[in-house]
């Protein structure tokens, strides 16, 4: 590495295993030949994180121990310094040199994700209010009688959860968006109902087509109440909607609505498989939520893991 002598990076790579068995929450340490793994747990732990730590290669030599991924706990952000705690020194940012291998990640992943799970149902227990809330929740249905769209707000019970952070460049990132998709039923049922709605609004435009080329899709009364439908939901996980649409790609209306809310890149995913397959082996039946979705704009993602699969309506 430019500016950095070897011997440095030697001893750099040792500092950040050495400085996350010491004061990490969690540690995960695999074995030389990737097919058992060890954990461990600090009992005061001042990094908010659970680490893995295994053999890689890099710089040109392989190593047999060194820092592959770190998960941040609670408020914690995988390798962030932490600020001066009861007087202790800051503990500095640790280096992102190595990833996970597939074999690695398969591996470690289903004891990661269960790990999770039961901090999640720990941390809750021990709240005196108790394990959920209400949030005032949008409401909408269209009257074709009426030709309105109908908006309220009602309250539903919300279930309390635990944050975690994962790095962007790793497999858990797609784990945790196939997760929220498709083992949140409140989730999945809620974009389910949406791309319903959306396709019984839009049906008389898929019958009358004299619109084309005389007003802009854009300004058609259906599409701004789809529209305003789709604020509703977090960016992310608009192009499911579409997915889920109930004839998908075969929506007469599927290019033009790709179009307008901007998911033209559904397109270059259609026939992808999950870069992992089979992520319900890893994930278990975790309840999760996406609160800051993968973006260019930071180095993580968050979710917020419940305590339980016990979910009302989900309060987009």
């Amino acid at each position: 590495m430019r500016g950095i002598s070897w011997e440095r990076v030697l001893q750099l790579v040792d500092e950040d295993v050495r400085r996350v068995k010491d004061v990490a929450w969690v540690v995960i340490t695999i074995a030389e030949n990737n097919e058992t793994f060890e954990v461990a747990t600090n009992k005061d732990p001042r990094l908010g994180v659970l680490a893995i730590i295994g053999p890689s290669s890099g710089f040109g030599q392989s190593f047999p121990e060194v820092l592959l991924c770190e998960v941040g706990v609670g408020r914690s952000r995988p390798y962030n310094a932490t600020g001066v705690n009861n007087g202790s020194p800051q503990i500095p940012k640790r280096r992102k040199w190595f990833r996970l291998s597939e074999e690695q990640y398969t591996l470690t992943a289903p004891f990661v994700f269960e790990y999770l799970q039961k901090r999640a149902q720990n941390v809750v227990r021990s709240w005196k209010s108790g394990s959920d809330f209400w949030l005032p929740s949008p409401r909408g249905y269209w009257s074709r009688n009426q030709n309105k769209l109908f908006c309220s707000t009602v309250w539903r019970l919300w279930p309390k959860g635990v944050k975690f952070s994962f790095p962007l460049d790793t497999p858990f990132i797609e784990d945790i968006l196939w997760a929220e998709r498709n083992l949140n039923l409140q989730v999945a049922n809620a974009i389910g109902g949406l791309a319903r709605f959306i396709d019984t609004r839009l049906s008389n435009y898929k019958r009358m087509e004299g619109w084309r080329g005389v007003k802009p899709f854009k300004n058609l009364k259906g599409v701004r109440d789809v529209e305003e439908a789709m604020d509703k939901i977090p960016p992310h996980l608009r192009g499911e909607v579409l997915k889920r649409l109930p004839s998908g790609p075969e929506n007469r209306l599927y290019n033009e609505l790709l179009e307008h809310f901007g998911l033209w890149d559904l397109l270059k995913e259609d026939g992808k498989e999950n870069p992992l397959p089979n992520p319900e082996a890893r994930l278990g039946n975790i309840q999760l939520r996406i609160t800051s979705p993968p973006c260019d704009d930071r180095k993580y993602a968050v979710c917020e893991v419940f305590a339980d699969s016990r979910q009302e309506e989900v309060p987009f």
